[in-house]
């Protein structure tokens, strides 16, 4: 808060400060920042009174404007969404600082500067929309319990995204860039740091637990209840959220009140999808067969083991899965039986389902569309953004790894290797998706302790190399002292699989 009036000097060795009457907040939201003289303030450009603190000894007065800039225009963005619910705060300060352990409080801001300087625009953008975020899902309310952490910090990202997609809305490109970031970061949780892990963790989740499991999955499945309800239906239950629980704890439970209402295609609950969503780990797999005039769906989880809650192993169930079809309007929006058919469909259609991995499951298809994808990315590539194109190839070399294409299985892969190849500007971040067609081919991930200890070393390299375009380019040279994604790849491969990623 605020202080009341000038500071008194009582001796030498002791001043008084007085501040405003906080509200009632938990203990852990109380920070106390005492600052060397090096530290200046500078005024972000925004309705709301906030202050910049920057290290003028470590940091250019460059920096400090554009932080202080970028800072005011995310919280205006911020403010339009969950401005109904005030804060009731005088200011906001900033604090920027080199060794940050990612903690935060009421009023008061750290922002780790070591990773917003590695950061490209948009992923600064990410950086400072998150901790603003955190005042209201954090702040102003909290998550009664650590094992739902993800859930608070899922709602958080989602938002976060939404604040980028509105600062860059006229540059689709470094959107669609962003996007395939966020797609590669959720791809390595769910195959290397936490495979088959559900969102429900223990009490005392581990920080890097919690960086293998939150921010990622999660915020795929809220963008799925979004694509049912609307952007501004699905805004209005987080602010309504926010306003029932202000300065109290809330739990998942909370916003799963807010979906009961909703009946979908008739029947299905969507509270209950989303529930099963929670709670169930893994990405489950859907087969896509053109036959004609009709398409087959078969849903293909056998076989697989996946966490339900956070202690139970068990035969991965059939999912609820969004379905979604590029160019077809479709009668139902979910599949919640193992196989589905729908006809008539266009023989001609290329049927391309959950495009852009905008619902959380992978998609194979019978050989004949592989060909045809692989032929439409080919001569059309403007139809596909470089989150599809990550998608479908890395969907296309997740199944040949396990023998699920047919007899053109080597034929396919070929070409679409070749293709990524010849045309490698068209598929940055390339090694992170397409390892599973060469170094991960039928091999599989071992589980034993000290293996699965060498990986996790590397989560938060990866992390970091998928926050700056400028290093996200396909067969990037090794250079010395060059921290490239394309490095970070086959350094990872090179441990898991013993040799490179392609």
């Amino acid at each position: 808060m605020h202080s009341t009036g000038p500071s008194t000097e009582l001796s030498d060795s002791w001043q008084l400060t007085q501040f405003a009457e906080a509200p009632s907040l938990s203990t852990f939201m109380l920070s106390l920042a005492i600052l060397p003289p090096e530290y200046i303030r500078g005024y972000a450009g925004s309705k709301f009174p906030i202050y910049v603190w920057i290290n003028k000894l470590l940091h250019p007065p460059s920096i400090a404007a554009d932080f202080a800039n970028l800072t005011g225009r995310i919280y205006d963005e911020i403010e339009q969404i969950l401005g109904s619910e005030s804060l009731q705060l005088k200011e906001i300060n900033l604090i920027g600082v080199n060794e940050f352990n990612g903690s935060q409080s009421f009023g008061t801001v750290f922002i780790g500067m070591e990773e917003w300087k590695k950061s490209d625009e948009m992923h600064k953008v990410s950086i400072i929309a998150k901790s603003l975020i955190r005042q209201w899902i954090g702040g102003l309310i909290t998550i009664a319990s650590r094992s739902e952490i993800c859930f608070q910090e899922d709602l958080v990202q989602y938002l976060a995204n939404k604040i980028v997609y509105r600062l860059f809305a006229s540059d689709h490109l470094k959107i669609e860039s962003y996007r395939l970031s966020e797609y590669v970061k959720v791809q390595m949780a769910e195959t290397f740091f936490a495979p088959g892990e559900s969102l429900s963790l223990s009490v005392d989740a581990s920080i890097p637990q919690i960086q293998s499991h939150c921010a990622l999955k999660g915020v795929i499945q809220l963008e799925s209840l979004e694509s049912i309800l609307g952007e501004a239906t699905f805004l209005s239950k987080i602010t309504s959220l926010i306003s029932q629980h202000k300065f109290r704890t809330y739990r998942i439970e909370s916003l799963l009140e807010h979906l009961r209402m909703h009946l979908i295609d008739g029947s299905i609950n969507l509270s209950q999808v989303f529930e099963f969503w929670r709670k169930n780990g893994g990405i489950p797999n859907l087969f896509v067969e053109k036959l004609d005039e009709k398409i087959r769906l078969t849903q293909i989880n056998r076989n697989r083991q996946s966490q339900i809650g956070n202690y139970l192993w068990a035969p991965m169930p059939l999912w609820p899965l969004r379905i979604s079809i590029r160019n077809l309007s479709l009668p139902v929006n979910f599949m919640v039986s193992q196989g589905l058919e729908m006809a008539p469909i266009d023989k001609k259609i290329l049927a391309l389902n959950n495009f852009d991995f905008e619902n959380l499951y992978r998609v194979n298809y019978d050989q004949n569309t592989w060909e045809r994808i692989h032929q439409s990315m080919s001569e059309s590539p403007e139809f596909f953004t470089a989150r599809s194109r990550a998608q479908l190839i890395n969907d296309f070399c997740y199944f040949y790894s396990l023998g699920e294409i047919g007899d053109n299985a080597d034929k396919i892969r070929r070409n679409f290797l070749q293709l990524i190849r010849n045309e490698a500007e068209s598929f940055d971040l390339c090694e992170f998706y397409a390892f599973w067609c060469i170094a991960g081919n039928k091999r599989k991930i071992s589980l034993k302790k000290d293996s699965r200890k060498r990986i996790m070393q590397f989560m938060p390299k990866v992390y970091s190399s998928l926050s700056n375009r400028e290093n996200f380019a396909c067969f990037e040279p090794p250079l010395l002292g060059n921290d490239t994604a394309s490095n970070t790849a086959n350094a990872l491969c090179q441990t898991v699989f013993g040799s490179e990623c392609l």
